[in-house]
């Protein structure tokens, strides 16, 4: 950290490096060196360190110039006040500035105006040499690439250009740009005076639950933008969040760690929806923290979608605490790898990925967190059973048609992720009862055989009940005992967050939020699909907190509307339902006694859907009544295909900025002649389908 004080003529500069030492000492020592730089214009006794600050104060305040008070590198919280600082009044010519990586200490600080600072590529030009680097092509291209590696952070500029300055073959950039992909820190000066500096953020943190979600996002490849359900469900695995009661508590908690980590600069938001990515040098100094500041190499072993075909070698798995080995092309694991500190392995969309040899798990005393997400495997070996530690466990997109008994070992178990296991079919009986400490079980589009009562033959409902830790669920059913039983569960409907009604034989209609039951509050997304019976979404009382709605192959499916908004749908998203002609029914426009329709000719059934699509729906032929219109004010995309008989679109949607569509569809429209507005907004935003 540096201070400096500027009035009209004069500039006083006070550097010390950036650390965690006390305000007193350190304004004790810089008041001395004031006083020995004011001793030639007067004689001033500074006694205690109370009078050191007074004189600032005075010094301060008796100048009629403008002053400039810049405070660099800052780590904690300063009281300027307390040390002689007046804070400048609105209109006041003085000015305090100062400069740090973390944007809450701007707010704690009192800071009026803040700016993010974006470093220029021409930065690392002037410090390596704009000469050298123009002197070949393949340098410049190189360079390029260093800058974007860098991000815009000027320490990385600095130090990558400083370090290349004197470099002038093309070979020896090319080798630095390989560096920089795999250990940066072996590049002369970055561990100094970017990894060390950098180290202090994260040193900084207030605790390690913080340090633990930062060095979280180091698992992943350079620039992954990491969606915040994702992080949080595997926290949740690693028990980061803790305890809690429901998922809104685990959403809020999860929020707040990545807030705290966005305004220490660990991290950067990418948009609205949820996504942050880490910074690549912030991502270089938490792996070269993770591996003890260079000393433990490939201590985290991370090597995500670089093509490889083998495992790591024998030596590789031996001194590893986590592996991350994800989109890769790898097919063969080692029979018994000797791994005895390895707390993770992820293995996820390595497709070619068919078979985990038996003595795989033998030697993974450690192992927390296990990942084969899209891998192709059918089978888990009963060593599995061996991971008694196991906290996590992801099987989604998996090939596996049943689950080993050996899997009830894991007592430890808090996240098992069971998604788009299509060929699912057996689950031993008891084994759900065993997993006691399960937080999270994710079951859509999967298993759905269960035994509700006298209806089902395959895993009974109570073993789920049985769980009292689970507070995420979420699940297919397959026949309407199990809806009714799920809905009425005091413990799963309360868990349940996502929900898959596959089949359902009798179930002729759902009604939303009734369906759910006063239990299943916090259900979030719905998915009806491959029903010949069932006829109408009945939306009404508020919709519940119901976000997604997703109708797919009912061959009779309406939505009915009962003038109560669904105030939290986000997406609806309707598929092959052959017999819809309608999309939205009103229910208030059944004709009244004397043959007048009732309502108004505008209604919002939905005013923050963001989302529709409406796919293979042959006999759709309006959205609305006639004498309807729909008003979706917050609609931002809009999806038509295979509806050939849909020939208007009689809605308002102000902030529509996509529809997307086949141009057959698009150039078969029929348009009123008041529409021309309309259909010239419209044509501006329409996409065609491929």
């Amino acid at each position: 950290m540096a201070f400096a004080v500027l009035w009209t003529f004069e500039w006083w500069e006070f550097p010390f490096p950036s650390g965690d030492r006390s305000a007193r000492s350190y304004w004790r020592r810089e008041m001395r060196s004031l006083q020995r730089l004011e001793q030639h214009r007067a004689a001033v006794g500074y006694g205690k360190n109370m009078k050191r600050l007074k004189w600032l104060r005075h010094r301060i305040r008796r100048s009629w110039r403008m002053f400039v008070l810049i405070l660099d590198g800052v780590c904690r919280s300063l009281d300027l006040r307390m040390v002689g600082v007046p804070i400048p009044k609105r209109r006041s010519k003085c000015k305090i500035v100062l400069a740090t990586r973390n944007e809450d200490l701007c707010d704690q600080m009192g800071a009026k105006k803040k700016i993010k600072v974006e470093a220029l590529p021409k930065l690392f030009t002037e410090t390596a040499g704009e000469e050298m680097i123009d002197s070949h092509p393949g340098i410049r291209r190189q360079a390029e690439i260093l800058v974007r590696k860098c991000g815009g952070l000027p320490l990385a500029l600095i130090a990558v250009a400083r370090a290349l300055a004197s470099k002038r073959s093309l070979e020896e950039w090319k080798h630095a740009v390989a560096i920089m992909n795999s250990d940066p820190a072996q590049l002369p000066g970055i561990a100094e005076h970017v990894l060390r500096p950098l180290k202090l953020s994260y040193d900084l943190l207030p605790d390690d639950t913080l340090r633990s979600c930062a060095s979280h996002f180091a698992l992943y490849r350079e620039g992954c933008r990491l969606h915040q359900n994702l992080l949080q469900e595997c926290w949740i695995g690693e028990g980061i969040l803790g305890d809690f009661e429901d998922v809104e508590e685990a959403n809020n908690r999860a929020c707040y760690l990545l807030g705290v980590l966005s305004a220490a600069s660990l991290i950067d938001r990418v948009d609205a929806n949820g996504y942050t990515r880490m910074h690549p040098v912030i991502r270089a100094t938490v792996l070269w923290i993770a591996c003890e500041c260079g000393k433990k190499e490939n201590r985290w072993f991370v090597r995500e979608r670089e093509g490889l075909t083998d495992a790591p070698d024998a030596e590789t798995w031996a001194g590893a605490t986590r592996l991350a080995l994800g989109d890769n092309e790898i097919a063969v694991l080692p029979e018994a790898p000797q791994c005895p500190d390895l707390v993770s392995l992820k293995l996820k969309n390595n497709l070619g990925l068919e078979k985990i040899p038996d003595g795989f798990f033998g030697f993974m005393p450690s192992l927390a967190v296990l990942d084969l997400h899209s891998t192709s495997i059918k089978e888990l070996p009963p060593g599995i059973g061996n991971l008694v530690g196991l906290q996590f466990l992801e099987l989604c997109g998996t090939k596996l048609k049943s689950l080993p008994k050996e899997l009830g070992a894991l007592t430890k178990l808090k996240y098992l992720g069971l998604n788009w296991t299509v060929d699912l079919a057996s689950i031993p009986d008891g084994l759900i009862r065993d997993l006691g400490q399960l937080r999270v079980l994710r079951m859509i589009v999967s298993y759905r055989s269960w035994k509700a009562g006298s209806s089902g033959d395959g895993v009974d409902m109570g073993e789920l009940e049985a769980l009292n830790r689970l507070r995420i669920l979420d699940i297919t059913v397959g026949t309407a005992a199990a809806l009714e039983r799920l809905a009425q569960s005091r413990r799963l409907g309360p868990a349940t967050v996502a929900l898959l009604i596959k089949g359902c034989r009798g179930l002729s209609s759902i009604e939303l939020p009734s369906v759910m039951g006063k239990n299943m509050k916090r259900l979030k997304w719905l998915r009806a699909s491959h029903s010949k019976e069932l006829e109408d979404v009945v939306i009404g009382g508020g919709g519940g907190g119901l976000e997604n709605l997703v109708l797919e192959h009912l061959l009779k499916a309406k939505i009915v509307w009962r003038g109560s908004h669904g105030q939290n749908l986000r997406g609806l998203y309707i598929y092959g339902c052959n017999g819809m002609e309608q999309l939205i029914y009103h229910k208030e426009d059944e004709e009244t006694e004397d043959g007048r329709a009732s309502g108004g000719v505008a209604f919002v059934p939905f005013p923050n859907l963001t989302e529709i699509a409406l796919r293979g729906l042959p006999e759709l032929k309006r959205v609305s009544e006639e004498r309807k219109m729909l008003v979706f004010p917050s609609l931002e995309s809009m999806e038509v295909a295979e509806c050939p008989k849909l020939k208007k679109l009689t809605l308002v949607a102000e902030k529509l900025r996509e529809i997307k569509c086949q141009r057959s569809w698009w150039d078969q429209l029929e348009w009123e002649e008041e529409d021309d507005a309309t259909k010239s907004a419209f044509q501006l935003i329409m996409k065609p389908l491929q």
